[in-house]
């Protein structure tokens, strides 16, 4: 434990990389989570309407509401792409900051490392 309180003391200088990186994190969560809500609604309020009331007639639906129901697919689905999208940059974004915050603890120790080593007397060597 005294080993991993040591190591975190290095992301001191980059807290507020560490802290995008965590709520890029959270926002995916919270994106991926509106994913099943839509498809959902799609399910529930689009599709099943027509099979459960016996709306489907052969290879065809009749137009009764099938132009708004087309419409509000439409939005659905522009919608989801969105939300991929916004998934997208908060994951690249969040990667990025993690893994930059990452290279340059490995720095720092690498910096300490070869500091010390040109402090030591040469009788060490």
């Amino acid at each position: 434990m005294n080993v991993f309180v040591r190591l975190i003391t290095y992301t001191r200088p980059y807290r507020v990389r560490v802290i995008l990186g965590i709520v890029c994190t959270a926002l995916i969560i919270g994106v991926e989570s509106i994913h099943p809500l839509v498809m959902r609604y799609a399910i529930d309020n689009l599709f099943t309407k027509y099979f459960v009331d016996g709306l489907y007639i052969g290879d065809r639906f009749p137009a009764l509401e099938t132009e708004g129901d087309r419409n509000t697919l439409l939005y659905l689905t522009v919608g989801l792409f969105g939300l991929y999208l916004l998934r997208s940059l908060f994951g690249a974004l969040g990667r990025y900051q993690l893994h930059k915050v990452g290279q340059d603890i490995l720095y720092d120790l690498r910096t300490q490392v070869y500091d010390h080593l040109q402090r030591l007397s040469l009788r060490f060597y």
